[in-house]
């Protein structure tokens, strides 16, 4: 069959793996969930070299084109099934999944690196394409009224890919089914489920990672700096409940209010769950929506000092 045009997800799929050593591709062999979309960027931040006229060439045009750091970024989007994912973003996980020991995906300072996997399967001549060094800036989890939950997870890179036209066999996806919108819950304080109607809420984890790069055109290591946990939430107005929260009182900017906890909670039938608790939260900012014949909204955003989360998989 010779090579043609190849369709996203039909003739291609994606994979990862952690990695022993920062930027030494290993081979991929697990998915994020269903996935759904994949985009690459890749640069190598060419520098254009100009210098005073030599009789040859003059200062206006360029005279060598050289490489410099090698950086891409690269989107997943998923459904997910699990969340053994969160390890990527979070850093640390303990538990054996069951009903007495549950996940538990704590921060760490330095997550690992992973390798993520392109595969392209392209007639005659495939294409396998491992990003190694890929390391987890960014995390979104959102849920909307009528919406299975999806997650995106943004990876940066600074190590070159490593191609072939031998593809990394696919892997299984993980056990059971995707989680639905139907089983989700918003708790604030945790156990304390907010009564009014939740159209959407996004959890976004975003975590400063950098690359050092060296003498190298190529990132040689990478560190992680400040990380930031973030509840957005649309809800039908029926209480001024949210409304004081954001304000400290009914009548002026008083002590900052906020909830020790709050709990955005997912099961998928008898057994799954999984649990994101948020310590020490507040709200800010928060938007009132009065349209003509529609029913008032409002618009909160809180951030957390931290997160845990929780997943059973099995009794």
């Amino acid at each position: 069959m010779a090579n043609t045009e190849i369709v996203g997800g039909v003739d291609t799929y994606v994979l990862y793996e952690e990695e022993s050593t920062y930027g030494t591709a290993v081979t991929p062999d697990n998915h994020f969930g269903t996935e759904t979309t994949l985009r690459v960027r890749k640069t190598r931040n060419l520098q254009k070299m100009r210098g005073m006229s030599d009789g040859s060439t003059g200062g206006q045009t360029v005279r060598t084109t050289l490489t410099g750091k090698y950086q891409s970024t690269l989107s997943v989007d998923f459904n997910p099934i699990s969340f053994a994912h969160l390890k990527l973003i979070q850093g640390a996980v303990s538990g054996s999944g069951t009903g007495a020991s549950p996940f538990s995906y704590t921060h760490s300072t330095r997550p690992p690196s992973i390798t993520i996997g392109h595969m392209l399967n392209n007639g005659t001549t495939d294409s396998r394409r491992r990003h190694p060094g890929c390391i987890a800036t960014s995390y979104t989890l959102r849920a909307a009224e009528g919406q299975a939950p999806t997650c995106s997870m943004e990876f940066m890179s600074g190590t070159s890919i490593s191609a072939s036209t031998t593809l990394d066999a696919n892997a299984a996806i993980p056990t059971g089914s995707e989680y639905n919108f139907d089983g989700g819950t918003l708790e604030a304080p945790d156990g304390s489920a907010i009564d009014n109607v939740i159209d959407s809420v996004t959890i976004t984890i975003n975590r400063e990672a950098r690359l050092h790069y060296g003498l190298s055109a190529t990132a040689v290591s990478y560190t992680y700096g400040a990380t930031t946990y973030s509840i957005s939430a649309t809800f039908k107005y029926k209480d001024d409940d949210h409304w004081t929260n954001f304000q400290g009182s009914q009548t002026a900017y008083a002590a900052l209010a906020s909830y020790a906890t709050m709990a955005l909670r997912f099961t998928n039938g008898a057994t799954k769950y999984v649990d994101f608790v948020f310590s020490n939260v507040t709200a800010d900012p928060h938007d009132d929506n009065d349209v003509l014949n529609e029913a008032l909204t409002e618009d909160v955003t809180y951030t957390a000092h931290t997160l845990v989360v929780n997943e059973r998989v099995s009794t």
